[in-house]
């Protein structure tokens, strides 16, 4: 794994695994396990952000190896997911130039053993690093919204990772795909505050489900950015 410009810490400051806070997304399709993408968490309720290509023409059941520590995982199906680990959120944009890196799985190997009808998956992580080459504020090729452009040389199974730069301490975007050039684009995170989450109950409050923004979550706390 190349090293990185930057690195995980727990709520007591102490160095942490990133792969308690990201994740492969995988689905079943036609008797076989598919990696599908990368994605990461914003907030300890289980809240996570991936790219939402990822899920196209995909039928659900979808689910996520989540890694607990360095032996130890959970399989877990992603509308039931809970983690104690999450990323803050920036709203830094970087120039022209700047080093980017990205957290992702897309090097991941599913293999199925036909004598024992069985599958292994060996979740393999990489950091990948680039730079910014352009910033598009009405979207690149077919991907939408504010997006960079970038020299990253990401695969299937990045999309939806979460992006870093030395200039921020937060997430500041996340991989996106679709893209008609052999550039990769990146989709800027502060483009999310306006998603919209329902089936919402806040604890110690009301069970009643509520429908909320993930910008009225960042306000209320659940959610950080720095």
């Amino acid at each position: 794994m190349a090293k990185s410009f930057f690195s995980f810490t727990d709520e007591q400051n102490n160095p942490a695994s990133p792969n308690h806070a990201i994740f492969p997304i995988f689905c079943h399709r036609n008797g076989e396990t598919v990696l599908l993408g990368t994605g990461f968490y914003i907030s300890s309720a289980g809240i996570f952000v991936t790219a939402k290509h990822i899920f196209e023409d995909e039928i659900p059941p979808f689910f996520s190896i989540n890694f607990l520590n360095d032996n130890e995982y959970m399989i877990r199906g992603i509308n039931k997911i809970i983690s104690k680990e999450q990323l803050a959120l920036s709203n830094y944009e970087p120039s022209e130039g700047e080093l980017l890196s990205t957290y992702a799985f897309p090097h991941t190997l599913v293999n199925k053993d036909i004598d024992t009808d069985t599958t292994n998956v060996k979740v393999i992580a990489n950091n990948i690093h680039g730079t910014v080459i352009q910033s598009e504020p009405k979207g690149f090729g077919i991907v939408k919204g504010k997006v960079l452009v970038a020299d990253m040389t990401n695969k299937g199974g990045s999309s939806g990772g979460p992006v870093f730069t030395p200039s921020a301490k937060g997430v500041i975007g996340l991989n996106s795909s679709g893209s008609d050039s052999n550039y990769f684009v990146i989709s800027l995170i502060s483009q999310i505050r306006d998603l919209v989450i329902d089936g919402v109950c806040f604890q110690n409050k009301t069970n009643d489900l509520k429908i909320v923004t993930i910008d009225e979550l960042i306000k209320l706390g659940y959610i950080k950015v720095i």
